[in-house]
């Protein structure tokens, strides 16, 4: 199962830590004040935005934004520890900073959720496609049973989950069935039971359906064979399929 796309945080918790990331940031960056420059200041704030809004969405970036907008001329453009921009190159410093960091939080964001929705998509179109080759294999066996068993006879289709990881389908006609020694060839393409016994009519068809169904089902990492049916009359087609692959 996908996890959370914010790691199961709550929202209260993912502003909280988006918060305290930006505030532990300023405060070790006040220290060592002396020693950088302001475009350095920057260059780590908007890191820090584009991971929140990698990590913890939206929303807890753009207050990061506005959190590091104000610490950033607060406590890195003179003069220091008041909101008056008295350079005009450094308010043009800040408001460059300040859209740069809205448009690096939204744009991280966007990207993000938009992997998440290719993703999510991707797992749709899979699910869709595996469901469509289960189809498919029940339908061979399908055309298989209607082909060898006699008229007006009984053909029968189940599924249960054999086990935690794994379904089994069946498909059970009451037709003279499958000698032992034919039961790995009929999976082989262009076999067909009719050719193995002399004299008899063979149906219709080219022999591809269940080696088909064979490479479908082993493709989903599955197993197909064939066994005798109810009270040994008949054929009992059984295939099994891992559960994420239903």
């Amino acid at each position: 199962m996908r996890r959370n796309k914010n790691f199961n945080f709550s929202t209260l918790q993912r502003y909280f830590i988006a918060i305290a990331a930006i505030v532990v940031t300023i405060a070790v960056l006040e220290f060592f004040h002396s020693r950088i420059n302001s475009t350095t200041v920057a260059f780590i704030f908007l890191t820090i935005i584009l991971f929140v809004a990698t990590f913890l969405g939206r929303n807890p970036a753009l207050l990061v934004s506005l959190v590091a907008m104000l610490g950033f001329n607060y406590f890195f453009l003179p003069p220091f520890r008041t909101f008056t921009i008295s350079d005009p190159q450094n308010l043009v410093t800040w408001a460059a900073f300040t859209i740069t960091a809205i448009i690096v939080g939204q744009l991280s964001a966007s990207v993000k959720s938009r992997a998440e929705e290719a993703e999510k998509q991707k797992d749709e179109i899979k699910k869709l496609y595996d469901e469509l080759q289960t189809a498919e294999v029940l339908y061979n066996l399908l055309e298989n049973a209607v082909k060898y068993a006699p008229p007006k006879t009984v053909i029968e289709i189940s599924a249960r989950k054999s086990d935690n990881e794994t379904v089994e389908f069946a498909v059970t006609d009451e037709g003279t069935g499958v000698a032992e020694d034919l039961r790995e060839k009929i999976f082989d393409k262009f076999f067909r039971v009719s050719d193995a016994k002399n004299g008899e009519h063979a149906p219709s068809g080219t022999g591809l359906g269940l080696a088909i169904a064979k490479g479908l089902v082993e493709a989903h990492g599955g197993k197909i064979f064939v066994t005798d049916g109810a009270n040994k009359t008949g054929a009992k087609f059984i295939f099994t399929v891992p559960i994420g692959d239903e």
